[in-house]
């Protein structure tokens, strides 16, 4: 396996540990990281204090969905991309129904989280953010691929 894969691999694991580690806290454990987030965040992102706090939270964690799963997206495309030929599985297809069943697992752990219940608009907002994290892999691959063709064509 190259470099970049064990890289990718190793981004990939990391990732669903974090994502999974965040869904096993208690409901008010997990409600206290993103109030000390939101305590960092609101004044930056709205001084005259016209988003309700309440509304500024609910925000913040679906938009920590989203993020979470952009960046698995992005890490599971790169380690399914950079895996040799004869293991590669189709780029769109795999890294999403992989990213779809660990939002799925994700929500599921939650059943067992203290005051915490799964949300299927949260695997939805998850599916949608692993779809862009792929989607600006392939974009940012492209493009570096056209620079160095041209590169390649101009010397």
């Amino acid at each position: 396996m190259s470099r970049r894969a064990v890289l990718f691999a190793i981004l990939t694991g990391l990732l669903i540990c974090f994502i999974w580690g965040q869904s096993m806290l208690p409901r008010d454990i997990s409600a206290g990281e993103s109030s000390l987030l939101m305590d960092w965040l609101k004044p930056l992102l709205d001084p005259q204090g016209r988003v309700d706090d309440d509304l500024f939270h609910h925000d913040l964690r679906k938009c920590a969905h989203f993020t979470e799963y952009a960046a698995l997206g992005f890490s599971m495309a790169g380690l399914l991309l950079h895996l040799p030929k004869r293991k590669r599985m189709p780029l769109w297809g795999m890294p999403a129904v992989l990213c779809v069943a660990v939002a799925a697992v994700d929500e599921t752990i939650q059943l067992f989280s203290d005051g915490r219940g799964p949300k299927v608009l949260d695997v939805l907002l998850d599916s949608a953010g692993a779809l862009c994290g792929i989607g600006v892999y392939l974009l940012l691959r492209a493009l570096i691929a056209c620079h160095n063709k041209k590169n390649t064509a101009a010397s």
